[in-house]
């Protein structure tokens, strides 16, 4: 393959998942607002156990993300703030990848 088209090819796929982290950091800043709400933050934080419930039942995720999404949920809106958002931070943008929110891009996508 042709140097220049290859470039283009990796500049192209850069930017791509650059794009794809932003809108995970987008997601889980909405995320930080409704449970920062405190009428909204029960429902979605239950929620969201019922997601990492389902992934611990049908064995789909490892126990590191079923471990640190019930520890950043015990106290959502200061981990979410410390951990989750920095795309930089340690685990940060595996965890977003790996987010029991799903759920509010599905509703999103559907309004």
């Amino acid at each position: 393959m042709d140097q220049s088209l290859l470039l283009a090819a990796r500049r192209a796929a850069g930017a791509t998942k650059h794009q794809q982290d932003e809108d995970l950091r987008a997601l889980h800043e909405r995320v930080l607002a409704l449970v920062s709400d405190k009428a909204r933050a029960p429902s979605v934080i239950a929620r969201a156990h019922a997601t990492i419930a389902k992934w611990e039942s049908a064995g789909t995720w490892g126990a590191f993300y079923i471990k640190e999404w019930r520890r950043i949920l015990a106290d959502p809106a200061e981990q979410l703030r410390s951990q989750v958002l920095l795309l930089d931070a340690p685990n940060g943008l595996a965890l977003m990848q790996n987010t029991p929110f799903g759920f509010l891009m599905r509703e999103r996508a559907s309004a």
